[in-house]
């Protein structure tokens, strides 16, 4: 699925491997805005771009002049769930529909897929994240009591 770019429509689509240095600065610059450690690896991004059938799924999103400003990871859970394992959207992007769309590719990438369920673990003090998943129909399973990781769940 590829959306129409302007300065108010993002570009959907698949990760590629030579995306792989653009999603990491942004990943880890938006996750020492948080506090959160800058480790990106286990993010399944480097796999999913040099193994398109490790049954995981993973796009970028492209601003109107080709920048990447944000990014999804979807990858297999267990059984008939799968786990969003990242979205990542630059802050200047928020509030304008981009999360949500990038949200519903993936969603949509899912179900396509033969998933039943999307498992999304959210680390505390992201709110925007928590706001995300609940507009999009997830709910809270639980919270990791040690961590505050709050983990949501939609079926489809």
């Amino acid at each position: 699925m590829r959306a129409m770019s302007d300065d108010t429509t993002p570009t959907i689509r698949p990760l590629e491997a030579w995306d792989l240095g653009p999603v990491t600065s942004l990943v880890r610059s938006l996750r020492a805005a948080h506090d959160l450690p800058a480790d990106v690896g286990g993010t399944g991004m480097d796999r999913v771009a040099n193994d398109p059938g490790s049954g995981a799924g993973a796009w970028v999103v492209e601003d109107g002049e080709g920048a990447v400003v944000g990014t999804a990871v979807v990858q297999p859970f267990e059984g008939d769930a799968c786990e969003l394992k990242r979205i990542y959207l630059a802050p200047e992007h928020h509030g304008q529909g981009w999360g949500r769309a990038l949200l519903r590719h993936a969603r949509g990438w899912a179900r396509g897929e033969g998933y039943r369920f999307m498992v999304f673990d959210v680390p505390p003090g992201l709110d925007g994240a928590e706001r995300l998943a609940d507009g999009a129909g997830f709910e809270v399973a639980d919270e990791h009591p040690t961590s505050g990781v709050t983990r949501w769940v939609l079926e489809f």
